[in-house]
């Protein structure tokens, strides 16, 4: 009988305390329990408790401890992780995020099921700092206004009795969605560590989309799996990178441009899109910048006027933008920050009363 392939998870860690036993117990709790899983952590010189965890936990897990000069950046540290990494796929988990615990064995089912695939993918659940859920975010394989020819999906039954679709699509059938919106997060996503000899490393300069432009490097070159439900969960809180970067916002909006250029040339080589619908979408990919752009100023102390937003849209045309508003699912995403915000502000207030 051939022997399971192995399944890498990558983690930097930095002054995690509060959240990684929550991380780290996901791994402990999938069900069944990977039989080759090995844990790659790059700790990053934390300060708090984060390292006391890491060796309590290597009890019950194969924990490979990274540890040296502070990097300062959360891809530069993965990096070092993925280095070390020896499985045959990898998954990436940060330390505020969690795993379902079907997540691992549907994962390897799909790959059972496609096993010429490199990619794979699926929705994430939305969780505030105290852990309760607040919406999903998720990839629209569903909602494409064409079908790429070699397109597929097909019924997963998980031990548990439950079912998921999976879809197959090609370059064609994700990597414009993915131009126009990131929609895959990163607890949601696993690949062949192979793919990194072809495809590179995250590129540490690009501290808000280094995982935007690894998806995107990816979709130019693989078929995308994609479980259609919901497998691990992204938490939202004030401490997030994502959340807290009032100062920061000319360093998101170039590394936005800067991942964008990078890829928009590739739609015109992709088979089953038009010249004009390649249009569309570096359309609705500069909408989609403008968008992000406009949504993160809220957090701010300095947001921007709406005035700028409405610019955006007519720019674009009434159509483009309607495609743009239904492909990125950007508010759905949008109102699960807000509505994790004021339950954590809530939190905050009952226990300070």
């Amino acid at each position: 009988m051939p022997e399971a392939p192995t399944i890498s998870i990558v983690m930097p860690v930095f002054n995690g305390a509060k959240y990684l036993r929550h991380a780290l117990g996901s791994l402990s709790s999938q069900s069944p329990h990977p039989a080759r899983l090995e844990i790659i952590v790059a700790e990053d010189g934390s300060t708090d408790d984060s390292p006391g965890i890491l060796r309590d936990a290597s009890a019950a897990l194969s924990i490979t401890l990274i540890e040296g000069a502070r990097q300062g950046n959360w891809v530069a540290s993965t990096n070092r992780a993925l280095q070390q990494a020896t499985g045959d796929f990898i998954c990436f988990l940060h330390q505020d995020d969690a795993f379902l615990p079907a997540r691992l064995k549907a994962l390897m089912d799909a790959a059972t099921l496609f096993p010429d695939a490199h990619v794979f993918a699926h929705p994430v659940r939305f969780i505030n700092g105290a852990g309760k859920s607040c919406g999903t975010w998720s990839f629209p394989a569903k909602r494409l206004r064409y079908r790429p020819s070699n397109a597929t999906s097909h019924l997963l039954h998980l031990a548990n009795g439950k079912r998921i679709t999976v879809h197959r699509l090609p370059p064609s059938g994700w990597l414009p969605q993915l131009v126009v919106q990131n929609n895959l997060a990163v607890p949601g996503v696993m690949f062949r560590r192979s793919l990194l000899d072809s495809v590179g490393y995250l590129d540490k300069t690009l501290r808000y989309t280094a995982d935007w432009d690894f998806w995107l490097r990816l979709a130019a070159r693989h078929d995308l799996v994609f479980l259609d439900t919901p497998l691990s969960e992204y938490r939202v809180h004030r401490e997030a990178q994502t959340v807290g970067f009032a100062e920061k916002q000319s360093e998101y909006a170039d590394n936005l441009r800067i991942a964008l250029d990078r890829h928009l040339p590739v739609l015109n080589g992709l088979a089953d899109i038009s010249r004009r619908e390649a249009d569309a979408f570096r359309a609705m990919a500069a909408l989609g910048i403008a968008t992000n752009l406009w949504l993160a100023s809220r957090f701010t102390a300095n947001p921007q006027p709406a005035a700028t937003l409405v610019r955006a849209l007519r720019a674009v045309g009434l159509w483009n933008a309607l495609r743009y508003l239904r492909l990125s699912r950007v508010f759905p995403r949008a109102l699960a920050r807000l509505r994790a915000n004021v339950n954590t502000s809530a939190q905050a207030e009952d226990e300070s009363s």
